[in-house]
């Protein structure tokens, strides 16, 4: 029996204000699963139709459609009325638009192909199909370099958990400084990762990390720094400490922290 493509596929944002026809077929279809999409939907992934730009033609009101420029690269367009995230676009893919497969009031003439940047999948949604799971193929093309944890310890200093976040491995693991552990206190999994990251500022509010110094050697890493901080009750802490690194796919898996166990300066001293 002979399966029927369709030749189009209509779509809409949640209120009506913006509307598109698809010429297809399409390019691909994917789940992507990177951090900028999660952010941008609120969603563990994003499914994504793939269509050339001439493709696809939009019937938006007035001032109905906005294009948010990402600092990370690439466009994507939502409904200004009802706030719909719509569509993506970047240099990366010239010529294409995609299309977020939820928005179809149509089927589309494929089902979903694979699982994109799945080395960032969140972990609290199972994912039970076949399809392949590939990682960010910039992150396994290229090594984990020196000037990659400069960027990381810059990303620290601005006190970014976000920006720090996408420097690490869904399941990264990181073992603090401190802690009744032998380890210190451990935290698995991106999202406790996050809030260890997180409770360092809140402790320290001033946190900082000075004449930073890396050394990478395969999949391991060093980072030397001087940490000043103050506390809530205005204890001064300066002392020198390093990170341990374990990379995996181009990513931190693990970041095991020392500092020297220097007792507190008085505010007087600092």
């Amino acid at each position: 029996m002979t399966t029927v493509r369709p030749a189009s596929a209509r779509g809409r944002c949640l209120c009506g204000a913006v509307r598109f026809t698809a010429t297809l077929p399409s390019k691909w279809v994917a789940h992507c699963h990177c951090t900028l999409c999660q952010r941008a939907h609120g969603a563990a992934f994003v499914t994504w139709v793939g269509l050339e730009s001439a493709a696809v033609a939009l019937a938006a009101a007035e001032g109905s459609l906005a294009w948010f420029r990402s600092p990370a690269g690439g466009e994507r367009g939502f409904c200004t009325a009802c706030g719909s995230s719509m569509f993506f676009r970047a240099d990366r893919w010239p010529g294409e638009l995609h299309v977020a497969r939820a928005l179809f009031v149509d089927p589309v003439d494929r089902e979903p192909q694979a699982h994109v940047y799945y080395d960032t999948h969140v972990p609290w949604a199972s994912i039970v199909d076949e399809l392949p799971r590939k990682p960010d193929p910039r992150a396994t093309a290229m090594p984990v370099t020196p000037q990659l944890l400069d960027a990381f310890a810059d990303a620290w200093n601005r006190h970014d958990a976000d920006a720090l976040m996408s420097f690490m491995t869904a399941d990264c693991v990181f073992e603090s400084s401190a802690g009744s552990d032998v380890a210190g206190t451990r935290y698995e999994g991106a999202a406790a990762v996050r809030a260890g990251y997180v409770q360092v500022w809140t402790t320290f509010p001033d946190a900082h990390w000075g004449e930073a110094r890396h050394f990478v050697s395969g999949d391991r890493g060093v980072s030397q720094w001087t940490f000043t901080g103050t506390a809530s009750d205005g204890r001064r802490v300066e002392v020198h400490g390093c990170d341990l690194f374990t990379f995996r796919d181009g990513k931190i898996a693990l970041k095991d922290s020392y500092r020297k166990n220097r007792p507190p300066l008085a505010s007087s001293q600092a």
